[in-house]
Order: structure tokens, then C-alpha cells, then sequence
């Protein structure tokens, strides 16, 4: 897998933007974690995933859309399995 990294074009490709950082800001975020694990230990790779975020207050934003694919990405590399919205999800 190679993978290549290039600025962003434009405002709207960028991964944190001015008003990520304004919720930041606004919200006192010192730090912020995501975790994406599965449901169930029993089946792998488990289709269905359980998303956590600290702190809450950033949930749904474009600064949890970027921790979460970043999350996914990571996944997919240690696991060796591609996340898919297709069934059978691998």
C-alpha cells in the first residue's frame, strides 16, 4: 500500500481548518481521543463498530470526522482488513 500525502488545495481539503480550530478554542479542548473497536471480541473482522469520542462536546464535528478516518486508516493497517459499507464489510 502507498500512501502519499499532499497539501491541501484549498480550505476545503484541508484536514483542520480555522474553525476546528475555533471549536477547539471555544470548548477549552486540550486533548481528544477517538476509538473505533468492534462490539463483539468474537467475529473477525467485525462488522460493527462502536465509535467513542472524548470529549463529547466534539462529536459530529469535521475535527472528529478527521480523527475517525484517521482512526479507520490505522485499523485497516494493523488489521490487515479494509474497512468497506458493503456487505460482507471486508
Amino acid at each position: 500500500m502507498l500512501l502519499t500525502f499532499n497539501p491541501a488545495e484549498g480550505p476545503a481539503d484541508a484536514l483542520l481548518s480555522a474553525s476546528d480550530v475555533q471549536v477547539l478554542a471555544r470548548y477549552f479542548v486540550t486533548s481528544a481521543s477517538i476509538s473505533l473497536d468492534p462490539l463483539s471480541r468474537k467475529l473477525s473482522p467485525e462488522p460493527l463498530q462502536e465509535v467513542t469520542m472524548q470529549p463529547a462536546c466534539l462529536a459530529g464535528s469535521p475535527i472528529a470526522t478527521t480523527m475517525l478516518q484517521a482512526d479507520m486508516l490505522l485499523k485497516q493497517l494493523t488489521t490487515g482488513y479494509e474497512v468497506s459499507a458493503k456487505a460482507p464489510f471486508a
